[in-house]
C-alpha cells in the first residue's frame, strides 16, 4: 500500500462513522474441578478380622457374612474343691482292772505227828495212850506266792482244804486264820479272814473251807495260817507204827484268777482293745466313697504304763487297692511317746461299718498289748495309753457322695472390635443373627448355670450403651464323659434377644459367668467345664434409624484455583454449579450431603448457618435386585446441582473444605447385601466464568 492509501484510510473512517472508546474482546469459559470422591461398602462397618465371605446361590455372588468365635479356659474341678480337712481327735484309754497269773495252789509245810504231839517222844512200837479231847494250837504255818508281790484286788476268792493225814479225828470247829505277814504291823494286824470248819474232818480225809471275798483287799504274797484244831479224844492206847508217825496235817491255799486294780508283779500280757468312733464334720461333704489323691495324717501313741506294749491302730474306713483295712502298728516302751506319719496316698475313705451309706463318722479299733516285764512292776488300773490323730488335709481323687454346692467361675470371653463403627452414625439390626454356645460339661453332679452375655457399644472410650442377655439353666450331667449342650440365640430365643444386643452396634462383646455344682453324684479331680461360643450373620439389615456415613472433612488444594481465578470467578462468574456422578450397587437409596465450608470444623457442624457452610443433597435410587433381594444391576445417575452467590463466598476464602455424608435408609424392610454391594460418588464443581481481554 502506498503513503498516500494509509493516510486516506483514518480520514474515510473518520468521515464515515462516529468515533466511541475502543471495546476489547468477550468470551465464557468454564472451570472444571474435580473433587475426591468416595465409596461406600457394607462390609466395611464389621471388623475385618470378623468378616467372612462365601458363596449364596440367591445372590449368585459371594456375600459378607459376620463371624467370630471363641473358646473360655478350661476350667477344672481343682483341688481345692475336693479337699477336706477331718477334725483333729484325740482319745485316751486306762487299762482298767487287769489279771495277775492266777497263783499256783499252794501247800503249808506238813506237820507230822510226831512235831505235833513231840511231848509223848512218840517212837515206833512206843504205845500212844489214850488222847482226852483237846484243841491243838500248832505253830503258824507260812505259805508265798511267787506270781506277784502286792495287789489291790478287784474280785478274787480265797478257800483252803485242810488235809487231815493223822489216825487221829478232827472235831467240827476247827478254825484257820489267815494273816498278811507283811501287814502286821496294821491296825488289824494283817489279818485277812477267819476260816470255821463246820464239819468234822476224819482221820485220813479232807475239807475244803468256805471261800473268803477278797474283793477291796490289799494282800501281799506272804501268808500266815493260824490253826485251832480240836481232836476227837481216844479211849484206848495205841501202838505206834511208822506210818502213825509220818502222819500229819497240811493246808492247801487256793486263791481263784485275780483281777486287781494294782499290782507289784511281773504282770503277764495284757491287752486293750478298745473301739473309738470319731465324728466326721464336713460342712461341704457327705461321702459315700473317696479315693485319696495325697494327704494323711499324724499318729501319736503314748505309752503310760511301767510296761512296754505294742500298738495296733485299725482304721476300717480307710481301705487299699485289695479292700484291706488301714493298720497302723508301733512298738512303744514304758512311759513313752512315739508319732508316726501315716500316707493315706491311694486309699479309698469308705463306711467300713455299712457299705454304701455316707460317713458321719471315722473308727478307730486300738489294740494294745503289754510285754511280761522281766521283774517286778508296779501296775495300775488307772495307768492309760493315748491316741492322737493329727489330721493333714486330705485331697481326693475322685468323690462319690453329696456336695453342697460350689461354684466355678468362667473365664470372661471378651471380644473386641466386633464393628467398625468410628464414622457411622444411625443404628441397624441384624435380623438373622444367631448366637451359638456350647457347654462341654464332664461333671456328674447337678449343674446350673448362670451365663450373662453383654454388648458394650463405645465412644471415645465411652460405654453408651450395653445390653446383657442373661441365661440361668440346669444341665445335663456330664456321667464322665463330656456332654455337650448346645444353646442357640437368634432374635426370638430370649428377652432381650441377641438381635437386641447387636443392635447398640457392639464394640465389645463380653461373655462371663460361672457354674453351680453339687448334689449326688460322682466327680473326679481334673473333670473340665468350659464354654465355646459362635456368633453368626449374613450381612443384611433392617435400617431402625437412618445410618449415615460420614467421611472425614478434606481440603481443596490452593493449586485447584489460583488467586487470579478466584477474583475472575468472583467478578464475572454466570452459572456456579455442582455435578455428582454416582453409581449404585446397593440395594437401597440413598440420600447424599455435600458440605463445603472455609472452616474444618464446621464442615459437619449442623448449627452453621449459610454463610458459614454450604449444604448440597441429593437423592439416589437404588439399584436394581433380584426377586430375593440381591443386587444384579447398578443405577447410575449424574446429578446436577446450581450454587447460589453465598457458596460463591465461601470458594473464595483462602481455605475450601468440603465432606460428605451418605444416608442409608430400608424403610423398615430387610436389606441383603453382597461383598460386591457398594456406592460410588465423584463431586466435580462447574465455573462458567464470562471473560474480556
Amino acid at each position: 500500500m502506498t503513503r498516500m492509501s494509509l493516510f486516506l484510510l483514518p480520514v474515510v473512517v473518520f468521515v464515515s462513522c462516529t468515533i466511541n472508546d475502543p471495546e476489547l474482546p468477550e468470551w465464557e469459559t468454564q472451570w472444571r474441578v474435580e473433587l475426591t470422591g468416595d465409596s461406600v461398602r457394607l462390609g466395611d462397618i464389621l471388623s475385618r478380622d470378623a468378616v467372612q465371605t462365601a458363596y449364596n446361590t440367591q445372590a449368585g455372588d459371594s456375600i459378607f457374612t459376620l463371624h467370630f468365635s471363641d473358646t473360655s479356659d478350661v476350667q477344672q474341678v481343682d483341688a481345692a474343691m475336693l479337699t477336706v480337712k477331718l477334725d483333729d481327735q484325740y482319745f485316751s484309754e486306762q487299762l482298767g482292772v487287769f489279771e495277775v497269773e492266777q497263783p499256783a495252789a499252794k501247800n503249808t509245810p506238813p506237820q507230822s505227828f510226831s512235831e505235833v504231839f513231840a511231848e509223848y517222844d512218840p517212837q515206833v512200837g512206843s504205845v500212844f495212850p489214850p488222847l482226852p479231847a483237846r484243841v491243838l494250837t500248832p505253830d503258824p504255818r507260812y505259805v508265798d506266792f511267787t506270781e506277784f508281790e502286792e495287789i489291790h484286788i478287784a474280785s478274787a476268792t480265797l478257800s483252803i482244804i485242810f488235809h487231815n493225814d493223822l489216825f487221829l479225828d478232827i472235831d467240827s470247829g476247827m478254825t484257820v486264820t489267815l494273816i498278811d505277814r507283811l501287814r502286821k504291823d496294821d491296825a488289824d494286824g494283817g489279818l485277812i479272814d477267819s476260816l470255821t470248819f463246820n464239819a468234822p474232818v476224819p482221820a485220813g480225809e479232807s475239807l475244803q473251807s468256805s471261800v473268803i471275798d477278797l474283793g477291796g483287799k490289799i494282800l501281799s504274797n506272804q501268808l500266815e495260817l493260824l490253826y485251832k484244831i480240836p481232836l476227837v479224844g481216844t479211849d484206848s492206847a495205841r501202838v505206834l507204827t511208822q506210818a502213825d508217825l509220818d502222819g500229819s496235817v497240811y493246808t492247801e491255799v487256793i486263791l481263784s484268777p485275780l483281777s486287781v486294780n494294782r499290782a507289784l508283779a511281773k504282770v503277764p500280757a495284757q491287752q486293750i482293745v478298745r473301739g473309738n468312733t470319731a465324728p466326721v464334720a464336713m460342712d461341704d461333704f457327705a461321702i459315700r466313697g473317696a479315693t485319696i489323691d495325697e494327704g494323711g495324717f499324724s499318729l501319736a501313741l503314748t505309752n503310760k504304763m511301767n510296761v512296754d506294749g505294742a500298738f495296733e491302730v485299725t482304721l476300717n474306713d480307710f481301705v487299699n487297692n485289695a479292700d484291706d483295712p488301714l493298720i497302723v502298728s508301733a512298738d512303744v516302751p514304758a512311759g513313752q511317746k512315739v508319732t508316726l506319719p501315716v500316707n493315706l496316698d491311694g486309699y479309698t475313705l469308705q463306711n467300713g461299718a455299712r457299705a454304701g451309706a455316707t460317713i458321719d463318722s471315722i473308727h478307730y479299733d486300738v489294740r494294745f498289748t503289754t510285754v511280761e516285764p522281766q521283774q517286778a512292776v508296779w501296775v495300775t488300773a488307772e495307768d492309760s495309753l493315748s491316741v492322737a490323730v493329727v489330721m493333714d488335709s486330705i485331697r481326693f481323687n475322685s468323690f462319690n457322695g453329696q456336695m453342697a454346692p460350689q461354684t466355678i467361675t468362667i473365664d470372661p470371653i471378651v471380644k473386641e472390635d466386633v464393628l467398625d463403627i468410628r464414622n457411622l452414625e444411625g443404628r441397624f439390626v441384624f435380623p438373622d443373627v444367631v448366637l451359638t454356645i456350647n457347654i462341654h460339661n464332664q461333671i456328674d453332679l447337678d449343674t446350673e448355670l448362670d451365663l450373662k452375655i453383654t454388648g458394650y457399644h463405645t465412644k471415645n472410650s465411652t460405654v453408651t450403651d450395653s445390653i446383657t442377655i442373661h441365661v440361668n439353666r440346669n444341665l445335663e450331667r456330664g456321667n464322665q464323659s463330656f456332654n455337650t449342650e448346645v444353646i442357640t440365640f437368634d432374635k426370638s430365643s430370649s428377652q432381650p434377644s441377641i438381635v437386641d444386643l447387636m443392635s447398640i452396634l457392639p464394640n465389645t462383646i463380653k461373655i462371663k459367668g460361672a457354674v453351680t455344682v453339687g448334689g449326688e453324684g460322682v466327680i473326679h479331680a481334673g473333670d473340665v467345664f468350659y464354654v465355646d461360643y459362635s456368633l453368626d450373620t449374613p450381612l443384611s439389615l433392617r435400617m431402625v434409624q437412618p445410618v449415615a456415613f460420614i467421611n472425614t472433612a478434606r481440603r481443596l488444594p490452593e493449586e485447584t484455583l489460583s488467586p487470579r481465578q478466584r477474583r475472575d470467578i468472583n467478578d464475572h462468574f454466570t452459572e456456579l454449579g455442582l455435578s455428582l456422578n454416582t453409581r449404585n450397587a446397593l440395594p437401597i437409596g440413598a440420600q447424599l450431603k455435600f458440605y463445603l465450608s472455609g472452616d474444618s470444623s464446621l464442615v459437619f457442624d449442623a448449627t452453621a448457618d449459610s454463610t458459614q457452610r454450604a449444604v448440597l443433597s441429593v437423592t439416589l435410587d437404588p439399584a436394581q435386585t433380584n426377586a430375593n433381594g440381591y443386587v444384579n444391576g447398578i443405577t447410575r445417575q449424574e446429578l446436577n446441582v446450581k450454587l447460589t452467590r453465598d457458596i460463591l463466598q465461601l470458594i473464595q476464602q483462602d481455605k475450601l473444605f468440603y465432606g460428605s455424608e451418605i444416608i442409608l435408609t430400608t424403610d423398615g424392610d430387610v436389606a441383603r447385601f453382597k461383598t460386591s454391594d457398594m456406592l460410588w460418588f465423584t463431586p466435580v464443581l462447574n465455573f462458567t466464568v464470562h471473560m474480556k481481554r
